[in-house]
């Protein structure tokens, strides 16, 4: 939507649209863009993707089980396999997951932090009755449950943090925290 006009000269690809103006070129540096919405860098190197701009710096990194995007706000990580080391060690993993169908999604900023564990794991094994009875033992207090024979989805509080656990018969369990900072 909008016009918009795109060139290449010795400056780069200069475009002017009715959304904005910019340059984007290529140096030793990386990627170089001036636009109107801010400038920067963007650059590969052995810590990934990394940005350096004037709206924030960081970097995206592949690691073998998952993305990690980290800036000085905070990071994200997106994976499976292995358990996060700021991952609750009373709360742990079902005994019986499948690393393959185990996924993790963290994220931390100055505020605080979310987290969630995904678990497939063998049906006989009560995991999500056990999250239940850790959480109330360690003073979590229930404040929505909603169950049937086949599964629960119950949310906790301790001051202001919250916990969502969610299982079913079939040995699926998704368990979330929000971590005030």
């Amino acid at each position: 939507e909008g016009d918009g006009v795109i060139s290449f000269d010795e400056d780069g690809i200069v475009f002017d649209t009715d959304e904005g103006d910019g340059v984007i070129s290529f140096d030793e540096d990386g990627i170089v863009f001036d636009t109107d919405a801010g400038d920067g860098v963007i650059s590969f190197d052995e810590d990934g993707i990394v940005f350096d701009t004037d709206q924030g710096d960081g970097a995206i990194s592949f690691e073998e089980n998952g993305v990690n995007f980290g800036t000085e706000d905070g990071s994200a990580f997106f994976g499976s396999g292995d358990i996060p080391d700021n991952w609750p060690a009373d709360i742990g993993v079902p005994a019986t997951t499948d690393p393959d169908q185990t996924f993790f999604t963290v994220f931390d900023t100055p505020d605080g932090s979310s987290m969630t564990g995904i678990f497939q794991h063998d049906p006989a094994e009560p995991y999500g009755a056990r999250v239940q009875a850790t959480l109330e033992a360690t003073g979590w207090t229930s404040t929505f449950e909603a169950s049937t024979s086949e599964g629960a989805q119950i949310q906790y509080t301790k001051g202001s943090n919250t916990a969502v656990v969610f299982y079913d018969d079939m040995g699926f369990a998704s368990v979330s925290f929000v971590i005030a900072g």
